[in-house]
């Protein structure tokens, strides 16, 4: 049985009569089973692991905010004119198709010039723009559309591409597309592919799971026929079909970004490095770095921006109540991790929904050797402040 309604197995029935029942009551962004169902397909009918990733997804809707996201937030420019893609048509059987010209992006240039969080807003007000264009067909049709085609394109895709720095970047966004947008993808053609494409598929594989993997189909140059029959008259002449921009562009750049080299005044380190906001702190070799903030009530943001001059460092924030409260009872409200910020800053913040102490904290305990010059700027604002920035 395919797991979708109208054609389950008494065990995929059952499964979601007990997903269902786990979790009546809860406000879901969809009803349906169609939507259930597809959160039950993305992990094997397992109910637990469908249940976990579902409430994991409900507390990441909230967490970004996603509606707000998608009728307030704009892009910033470099963004908007450089990263890649674009929906354009649909195939024979209705579904959205995307087309992203990868070899036309600039790596290096969007790392450089945007942020994490940025890039990951991004990936989320697009998937959500599917999701309403997947709800839109759905009604045009008369039929349950729920799923796009991607069109893949490596021409002119080069050794830079694979630069550690933007796949590392490009897996946060691959993880928010596998962990909260599942069962959106119908197919994916990968065209124009390149001998090396192997290493650079290796490199995001982990991240993509076993059903994604299986809806890959890549091909060479010769990539014209398999669109055609399975896209059919809405597929751009660029890509051998017959639509065009109605100024005659076999490219559909109305719909379709191509991005470009993103030029260096967009960079943020420049502009970063001469910001007199910003204080200098040193964190040696093998230790830390902790900045204390006092938060009275509820209502708080607590915002940071930080860079280094040199080489990566740990970063987290931490929570405590009690004054003079041990370590292994604080509380962790922003995981851990190495931040490769003498690349982009790194900017971010998190909402202080109780009073107590929040502790930044900067992590060189891994280098016995070279120091760590951090450049920052981090101050608690009230969120109306916040929202009017």
């Amino acid at each position: 049985m395919s797991g979708f309604v109208g054609d389950l197995s008494s065990s995929q029935s059952k499964a979601l009569s007990e997903l269902k029942s786990r979790i009546d009551g809860i406000s879901l962004p969809e009803s349906g089973d169609d939507y259930l169902l597809k959160w039950l397909r993305a992990r094997g009918f397992n109910v637990d692991k469908a249940e976990k990733m579902l409430r994991d997804h409900i507390s990441f809707r909230e967490e970004w905010n996603v509606q707000s996201l998608v009728d307030n937030w704009q892009p910033p420019e470099v963004l908007d004119k450089y990263m890649v893609g674009g929906l354009c048509g649909y195939d024979k059987e209705g579904s959205p198709v995307w087309y992203e010209p990868f070899g036309h992006f600039d790596p290096k240039g969007i790392v450089l010039s945007s942020t994490p969080r940025d890039l990951k807003k991004m990936k989320i007000v697009i998937c959500e723009d599917i999701l309403s264009h997947l709800r839109s067909q759905t009604e045009k049709l008369q039929k349950r559309v729920d799923r796009m085609v991607i069109v893949f394109d490596l021409q002119k895709v080069g050794l830079s591409h694979i630069w550690k720095p933007f796949i590392d970047r490009y897996n946060l966004i691959l993880a928010i597309f596998e962990a909260h947008y599942p069962e959106m993808l119908k197919k994916c053609f990968v065209i124009n592919a390149p001998g090396f494409f192997s290493l650079g598929f290796n490199l995001i594989k982990p991240l993509l799971s076993e059903e994604t993997k299986n809806k890959v189909t890549i091909l060479g140059g010769n990539y014209q026929t398999v669109l055609r029959d399975a896209i059919g008259e809405d597929l751009p002449a660029y890509f051998g079909g017959t639509a065009c921009d109605p100024d005659g562009d076999p490219r559909c750049v109305s719909k379709i970004r191509f991005g470009g080299k993103v030029p260096e005044s967009y960079y943020l380190k420049h502009e970063f490095m001469q910001d007199s906001r910003f204080t200098e702190i040193h964190v040696h070799p093998g230790s830390k770095v902790e900045l204390p903030f006092e938060v009275s009530g509820s209502g708080y943001v607590l915002k940071w921006e930080f860079m280094t001059r040199h080489a990566n460092i740990g970063f987290g924030v931490f929570y405590h109540s009690e004054p003079g409260a041990s370590k292994d009872q604080w509380e962790v409200v922003v995981e851990k991790t190495r931040c490769h910020c003498h690349i982009v800053p790194e900017i971010g913040g998190y909402s202080c929904t109780k009073p107590g102490t929040y502790v930044i904290l900067f992590d060189n305990s891994f280098s016995w050797v070279r120091s760590k010059k951090v450049l920052h700027h981090i101050e608690l604002v009230k969120e109306a402040e916040e929202e009017e920035h």
